[in-house]
């Protein structure tokens, strides 16, 4: 009797330890369970970093590509290639054209040239285009000029550039002759009328005094805040 107790007591031990080892078998497959998902989740998100270093590589691949053309467009056009040539030219043209009006319109008294300068600003450097105004080949200021003078070499500029822009631009004026004595505002009325065989010029002034010496005017009226063609 005594052996089948100890029997019977050895049974449910060795059951026991069966269940304790199945519980503990279940709750490695529920850890190994675990951790595939995480290892799953993982590979998910390093493959989702992969197709975003792909998707950068080819962007940046894309970027390189626009910046080489943006380059060699720089190196086509910028300040020492093509544009470089076609700028330089039109300045010469129109400092040129310019100089001969301005003599013409003084009566050889002056002429002027466009200049180019480098003038600080904040710190920095820029390259500008500033009229020169000569006199018997001796640089005289611009603020030594008159306003009527001063005036001329506008006029003369803007002629110059008009014509070397386009053959047949129309050339449109504001106040032009403002500030200019009898003398100069014949000289200049004589170039418009040289021009004006070439291309439309409109000229817009507050004075009356040259009106009979225009095709085609219209008088603006203001009045009560509203402006209407007279």
């Amino acid at each position: 009797v005594r052996g089948e107790a100890e029997l019977a007591k050895t049974v449910i031990t060795i059951r026991q330890k069966v269940k304790d080892i199945q519980s503990e078998i279940k709750n490695k497959e529920l850890s190994l369970d675990h951790a595939n998902r995480a290892l799953q989740d993982v590979e998910a998100a390093e493959a989702e970093v992969q197709s975003r270093i792909d998707e950068n590589k080819s962007k940046q691949a894309v970027f390189t590509a626009e910046l080489n053309e943006a380059l060699d467009l720089i190196d086509l056009f910028g300040p020492k290639g093509f544009r470089s040539i076609c700028f330089d030219g039109l300045i010469e043209r129109i400092s040129q054209r310019a100089g001969q009006l301005f003599s013409l319109m003084t009566e050889d008294i002056y002429s002027t040239s466009l200049a180019q300068v480098r003038e600080d600003s904040k710190g920095g450097s820029k390259s500008v285009l500033r009229p020169v105004i000569t006199k018997g080949g001796q640089e005289v200021p611009m603020d030594d000029l008159s306003g009527g003078a001063r005036r001329m070499v506008m006029l003369a500029y803007d002629v110059a550039v008009s014509e070397t822009v386009a053959d047949s631009a129309p050339l449109l004026l504001d106040e032009a002759l403002d500030g200019l004595d009898v003398i100069g505002k014949g000289e200049a009325m004589r170039l418009l009328e040289s021009v004006s065989m070439t291309r439309p010029v409109f000229v817009i002034d507050h004075s009356s005094e040259f009106k009979s010496s225009f095709n085609k005017v219209l008088t603006v009226v203001h009045k009560n805040g509203e402006s209407h063609l007279g």
